[in-house]
């Protein structure tokens, strides 16, 4: 288990370095401008996956030991057909909402068939493949922007053309991948509807919680847009990449902790350690912060180009809610923990409606620094929410530690070495 978190942890860790070098490489070649409209893009590839991985999400990781590859495979492809469907519709309805449909259309196709196949890796408990399957989006999409950006005139579409490579760059690696288990089920490819409907009653709670968290993180751009222009996002957006990069350590220890507390429950400990955890991801995301925040503004030249001269005062104001959710992840996690995923989206659901309602005021009279106040309001509805469901239902033992510092070391020394004690004697 430990060495599969290290993996997990070491691809995430590449993908966001990787993620970072892509937004340096488009800042200098097409400006804030151009990171702004890559970041709209993104945002509808993001919205418009979530209806095209309603049967292929992160539900296919539990059915994958119980039911054919093929027949979840099949499930999977109908339905990204059906998300194509839903895109076309909306296309024709509002064409000038939308970016360049084609492009977005073949993203979200690859993007939606690929994951499926990467879930059913993790569940096949192949996650070494899954790993590698990942990082060939981004190292796909830096050779092709690479390339296209030294032999043609940059372009926003070079950006799109590239992600439609590395979209199908993954598809096509997880395909082969996966394809030995689809062989020795003899291509049973048909639907099995009762797999299909366990998939959309399981995979609707899901992906509507994800779609409700990405909209927490990003629905500010479209006022950006509005108000300030597609500069402005270009700038928010990057000041929100780094922010997700600081987030790698919350997401990788919520892991931990989401394991603890599913295997052993209301156990003291499990309390303990998540009350640990999220102090010092918290702090540790804050100092991560600060530091971005106080490098020489030449820095940020170098590595983003002339248009974001002074985003370290953004970095600055960010701060807090960085932090604040960083902490949010972990308590987050332990209610996942316990199986309660309704009160997860119902607490994302609460944190949205401030982003809904206040951003449009926020922006137009505060700029850049309303939508960081707008997002810090909605993280830390996310925190605090998460934490009082925490304290309702975590043992009464473990909230002496809520301001207990001095043991922290040795508690988590002491749950790591445990974690590979448990691992070690496990039958192989």
């Amino acid at each position: 288990m430990i060495k599969k978190l290290f993996q997990t942890t070491a691809t995430r860790a590449i993908s966001a370095f990787l993620g970072l070098l892509i937004l340096s490489i488009n800042a200098h070649f097409i400006g804030s401008e151009g990171v702004g409209e890559t970041a709209l893009f993104n945002l509808w590839v993001s919205i418009f996956l979530m209806i095209g991985n309603l049967l292929g999400g992160s539900a296919m990781v539990y059915y994958a030991p119980r039911y054919k590859v093929s027949e979840l495979l099949t499930g999977a492809y109908v339905w990204a057909m059906v998300g194509l469907g839903i895109l076309g519709v909306t296309s024709a309805l509002w064409r000038e909402v939308l970016p360049d449909v084609r492009y977005l259309a073949v993203v979200v196709f690859f993007y939606a068939t690929g994951w499926a196949q990467q879930y059913l890796l993790v569940g096949r408990d192949k996650i070494h493949l899954h790993n590698a399957a990942s990082l060939s989006v981004n190292g796909v999409l830096i050779a092709s922007l690479v390339i296209q950006y030294h032999l043609f005139r940059p372009d926003v579409r070079q950006y799109f053309l590239s992600l439609s490579l590395g979209a199908a760059a993954q598809w096509l690696l997880s395909f082969i991948f996966l394809w030995p288990d689809v062989k020795s089920e003899k291509f049973s490819f048909r639907l099995n509807f009762e797999v299909v409907f366990r998939l959309l009653k399981d995979g609707f709670h899901i992906q509507i919680g994800n779609l409700i968290q990405q909209l927490n993180y990003r629905f500010t751009y479209f006022f950006l847009d509005k108000w300030l222009g597609t500069g402005a996002v270009g700038i928010f957006s990057t000041v929100v990449q780094l922010g997700e990069g600081i987030w790698l350590l919350a997401k990788s220890a919520s892991l931990v902790v989401y394991s603890r507390v599913s295997q052993s429950g209301r156990d003291v400990n499990a309390g303990i350690i998540t009350f640990v955890t999220a102090r010092w991801v918290g702090l540790m995301s804050a100092v991560a912060m600060l530091v971005l925040a106080f490098l020489p503004n030449s820095f940020f030249l170098i590595f983003l180009g002339k248009d974001f001269s002074g985003v370290a005062k953004w970095l600055l104001a960010m701060t807090p809610a960085v932090a604040i959710l960083a902490a949010g992840m972990v308590y987050s996690h332990y209610i996942a923990g316990r199986g309660m995923f309704v009160a997860n989206f119902l607490i994302s659901l609460t944190a949205f409606v401030p982003v809904a309602t206040l951003s449009s005021f926020f922006i137009k009279h505060f700029g850049l620094f309303g939508a960081i106040a707008v997002n810090t309001i909605s993280y830390t509805i996310t925190t605090v929410g998460s934490f009082m469901l925490l304290l309702r239902y975590v043992h009464p033992d473990s909230k002496a530690y809520i301001w207990r510092f001095k043991p922290d070391f040795a508690i988590l020394r002491e749950y790591v070495l445990s974690f590979k004690k448990d691992e070690d004697q496990s039958p192989k």
